[in-house]
């Protein structure tokens, strides 16, 4: 160590030379340039935007509520087009002199799907008609009856004639009688869908269809294997 104990001096040239020691200095002056004009092109952006929004913040307004009513409107027209489409059924007994039964009508613009059909006696679920009719002591055989089994699956239209009876009993005098005797005994439930999988279970003992979720089609009601074998095509 030399000159009371300091350091001799660092000689750069030893390192880098004049040109590389020019060029980093450059490369330096480069790069604080750049920073700089990013720097005042983002303080240039966000001036920009916030004078532009001072001077149109009224048309920014109107044009944030005309998005709000278009989304409001776009709703209430596909509600509007799910209610014009609702089907709706409801069920009666009748009976007159001509004969007595079950009838169920449909209204709206819409068909309604039928999802389940099902008919109980004393709670007690019943498959058939015929089974029905021999539960109030009435001969399938001897009787003359029309019905009608909602499949599930089918589109039930609204008509004119919207009225369809799902059983009914003309004769004999008797067997119309039994049923009519019978009929509190009786529930109907049909549980259907519009086109929108919107679906409700109709019974006749509530005044207005219950909202429900969507089920799986299944048959628990049918024609009876002698109302089959009596009008076979076979025969």
């Amino acid at each position: 160590m030399a000159d009371g104990g300091k350091d001799p001096p660092i000689d750069l040239k030893q390192f880098v030379t004049k040109d590389e020691l020019r060029e980093s200095l450059k490369n330096v002056v480069r790069r604080k340039e750049l920073e700089r004009l990013v720097t005042k092109e983002s303080l240039d952006n966000t001036r920009g935007l916030r004078k532009w929004l001072n001077a149109n913040w009224v048309g920014v307004v109107v044009a944030f509520i005309a998005l709000l009513t278009s989304i409001y409107w776009s709703s209430e027209t596909q509600k509007h087009a799910r209610l014009s489409v609702r089907p709706h059924i409801s069920f009666g007994f009748y009976a007159n002199a001509d004969g007595a039964g079950w009838a169920r009508t449909i209204s709206g613009l819409g068909p309604a799907i039928i999802n389940v059909f099902e008919v109980t006696v004393d709670g007690t679920p019943v498959q058939t008609w015929d089974e029905l009719m021999i539960k109030f002591g009435i001969n399938p055989s001897t009787t003359k009856a029309n019905f009608v089994i909602p499949t599930p699956g089918t589109h039930l239209l609204p008509s004119a004639t919207a009225t369809r009876w799902l059983l009914w009993i003309g004769s004999p005098l008797e067997a119309k009688a039994a049923l009519v005797k019978n009929s509190n005994r009786v529930q109907i439930k049909l549980a259907y869908c519009s086109l929108y999988d919107e679906c409700w279970e109709r019974s006749m003992t509530e005044l207005e269809p219950i909202r429900v979720a969507k089920r799986t089609p299944k048959v628990t009601f049918g024609a009876s294997q002698g109302w089959k074998d009596t009008h076979s095509i076979d025969k």
